[in-house]
C-alpha cells in the first residue's frame, strides 16, 4: 500500500479511484492506511460491511467484504453497491462518482463510473459530460 500511495503521489494530484480485491477487511491495517488519503465508496452504505463481496463460506456466520473501491475525497459517491450475483468467487461492486460542482447553482459537469468485477479490474472508468 505504501508503494502504491508513493507511486500515485509522483504521478499528479488528480482525483483517483483505486479498486480491487485487497484480501483484507474493513478497519484492517490496510484499510486504515488507505483511509488516511482516500475514502471508501461503500462507507456510506454500512449494511454492506458484513454481507461480503464473495460467496458465503459454509459454516461462517459473518462474511466481511474484502473488495474495495477507494477514491479521492473530492469525488462524491452518487451510488455504490455490491451486486449479489455469482459471476465468479467474488460479486461485482458498482460505484458511480461525480465531481463536485464549483458553483452550487451549476450542475456537476461530469460523472465517473467504476465497476469492479470478477476479474478484479475496473471495467468502466470514464468521464461523461
Amino acid at each position: 500500500m505504501r508503494e502504491l500511495q508513493a507511486w500515485l503521489s509522483r504521478l499528479s494530484d488528480r482525483n483517483w479511484i483505486i479498486a480491487g480485491d485487497f484480501n483484507t477487511f474493513p478497519f484492517s491495517k490496510v484499510d486504515r492506511y488507505l483511509s488516511r488519503q482516500f475514502d471508501d465508496a461503500l462507507s456510506q452504505y454500512p449494511w454492506g460491511y458484513l454481507t461480503g463481496t464473495y460467496w458465503a463460506l459454509p459454516g461462517v456466520p459473518v462474511n466481511p467484504r474484502i473488495d474495495f473501491i477507494y477514491h479521492s475525497p473530492e469525488l462524491r459517491v452518487a451510488e455504490a453497491q455490491v451486486i449479489q450475483r455469482k459471476v465468479s468467487d467474488h460479486f461485482p461492486i458498482l460505484a458511480i462518482f461525480s465531481l463536485p460542482a464549483r458553483d452550487r447553482d451549476q450542475p456537476t459537469p461530469y460523472t465517473v463510473k467504476a465497476a469492479l468485477s470478477a476479474s478484479d479490474t475496473v471495467h468502466e472508468s470514464r468521464l461523461q459530460p
